[in-house]
């Protein structure tokens, strides 16, 4: 996403430039392509191109259009980048407007309330963002500055998207990404610009706030990236313990019970245990001879695939039966107590614990970073795994 959005910027740069025709056809793939990777990213489309048609076609210090603009070559352009999205609400709503169940926003809906603040804790380069923008579009009305049609419509484009989320009630970390390039290349570009004679304590404001985006993003990828790897770790080791137990019972298939992970997590796990060649119910490979590992979980809801599009299956089961091996993930949301009705007094096979191990003083700063989709909480278990043997 960022890698498109980076080359429809620098495709519609240089078209404004050359004028040339190959690099219209450029910006119009990049954007193509990036509609259909993520949803959201039509409104960054549209913002930007009816951003550059508005700031482009108005008449300076006259409340006048110049409508001659709106079919120069750059005019096409923005007209051919707005269709584009257009088309892509319509195609939308054609297909996912018969099936509402299936809204991914309607699943993860949250306060609004709660969204502002998680993001106001995680991002607060988009807030900075959003006041630059809006102060921009404040002195440009007043004709106190002129206007950037690439610059300024794109930003259009990032602070919509930046609303969108927040009017949805949805969050995840990365959601923000296209709008935090936008940002670093917007608000960097005019404090880079900012005139000379600009008052002191202007930019001692503009230098004390990038400091604290730096120190915010610096943390939270620190933490983003210690997170990550533990969970790839632990995961890694807790199929090794699944793959010796599948060798070690031959001729008897391997039970597994998710107690607290989801449906996709639990496929996400299948398909790194098929990866490793152990064979898994549903997606076993045929004449293999070897009797697949079986999927269980209190989190799915019937018999069937764990996920409608992979073919790995998962039972709905309420607990775990004798000789299933339970397993806890890194990444489950469940409590310390929660997770130890599964550990103590059983066989313990695997426990992980993150690492290098996080002092107790910093648990107050891992808390505040850890914003979890939904919860925006941090378990008192964070990060653990467990592998026990059912008795």
């Amino acid at each position: 996403m960022l890698l498109l959005l980076a080359c429809l910027v620098l495709s519609i740069k240089r078209f404004e430039k050359t004028q040339s025709t190959p690099w219209a056809v450029a910006a119009a793939v990049c954007a193509q392509i990036m509609i259909y990777y993520k949803e959201t990213a039509f409104l960054l489309l549209l913002g930007l191109a009816a951003g550059r048609l508005i700031l482009r076609c108005r008449d300076g210090r006259h409340w006048k259009w110049d409508r001659h603009r709106l079919w120069d070559k750059e005019g096409r352009l923005d007209f051919c980048l707005a269709c584009l999205a257009v088309l892509f609400l319509l195609y939308y709503f054609a297909v996912m407007g018969v099936h509402p169940n299936t809204h991914y926003a309607t699943v993860r809906r949250q306060p609004i309330a709660e969204i502002l603040l998680a993001y106001l804790r995680l991002d607060l380069l988009a807030w900075f963002f959003v006041a630059v923008v809006l102060a921009r579009i404040y002195l440009i009305l007043r004709y106190r500055i002129e206007a950037s049609p690439l610059w300024d419509g794109l930003a259009f484009g990032g602070v919509a998207c930046f609303v969108a989320y927040d009017y949805l009630g949805i969050f995840a970390p990365n959601y923000l990404a296209p709008v935090d390039l936008i940002a670093v290349l917007y608000v960097g570009r005019f404090a880079i610009l900012l005139p000379k004679e600009t008052h002191l304590w202007s930019k001692v404001t503009v230098l004390l706030l990038t400091f604290a985006v730096l120190v915010q993003n610096v943390f939270f990828s620190a933490f983003s990236v210690f997170e990550r790897k533990n969970g790839i770790y632990a995961k890694v080791e807790i199929a090794r313990v699944v793959e010796a137990q599948s060798r070690g019972r031959a001729g008897n298939a391997v039970r597994l019970f998710f107690p607290f992970a989801k449906p996709y997590v639990i496929m996400e796990f299948a398909s790194y245990l098929s990866y490793r060649g152990i064979a898994v119910e549903g997606f076993e490979e045929e004449g293999s001879g070897r009797n697949p590992v079986v999927l269980t979980a209190a989190a799915v809801a019937k018999d069937g695939p764990c996920i409608g599009y992979r073919s790995f299956e998962c039972h709905a089961v309420s607990g775990p039966a004798s000789g299933d091996l339970v397993i806890v993930l890194p990444d489950d949301e469940a409590s310390l107590a929660q997770a130890s009705v599964y550990r103590a007094g059983r066989e313990l096979l695997f426990f992980y614990k993150p690492h290098p191990p996080i002092p107790q003083w910093l648990d107050f700063v891992i808390a505040s970073l850890h914003v979890a989709a939904g919860e925006f909480t941090l378990p008192d278990r964070w990060m653990d795994g467990s592998v026990t043997i059912w008795r």
